[in-house]
């Protein structure tokens, strides 16, 4: 599954989805939008976390706590939680996740930020990237583990296949990847 953010181009997003074997798609709406219906693959939505649309999912605020997040709205994607200026501990990444985030957040999901990663250079994406693997080792076989590319246009979608390589070099457990 990726997350995508639509600008009136679903039905492009979904032929692109469909042709680079996609099984299921989240549309992000900051707005009310009519409900997209596909008979090829499965079709999602999701909004941000202080908005009162109803969605599937909500994306988590990372400038709120993510307790109090949990609290108030179950189906929670946690995403960029690893990108906070917080400096790491002595032994440990500070990560922005521990295993009771994890259980709290059963019903969510934690998605990658592709974009985060890819913006940022040198000894920043280095301590991005091993807060990300310390996040995908907390949530292996507890939560649905994804990578969002927040893309904006149908052609800069990702082949599923990367995905699942990136996936790989982070730790993923094949099995709960493809099952979002």
């Amino acid at each position: 599954m990726d997350i995508v953010i639509p600008n009136g181009n679903e039905k492009e997003f979904i032929e692109e989805a469909v042709k680079l074997r996609y099984k299921s798609l989240c549309f992000f709406y900051d707005k009310k939008v009519e409900g997209i219906v596909s008979s090829q693959i499965k079709v999602m939505t999701c909004s941000p976390f202080n908005s009162n649309l109803k969605t599937d999912f909500y994306l988590c605020d990372p400038k709120i706590d993510l307790r109090e997040q949990l609290k108030r709205k179950k189906k929670l994607i946690l995403i960029s939680i690893e990108g906070d200026m917080h400096s790491d501990f002595l032994r440990q990444r500070n990560s922005g996740l521990n295993h009771i985030i994890v259980k709290e957040a059963s019903l969510g999901m934690y998605f990658i930020d592709f974009r985060s990663i890819s913006k940022n250079k040198g000894r920043r994406r280095a301590t991005i990237l091993g807060r990300v693997m310390q996040n995908v080792r907390l949530c292996r076989g507890k939560i649905p583990i994804g990578i969002a590319t927040f893309s904006t246009n149908p052609k800069k979608l990702r082949r599923y296949h990367d995905l699942v390589g990136i996936g790989r070099v982070f730790g993923f457990v094949m099995g709960g990847f493809g099952d979002i």
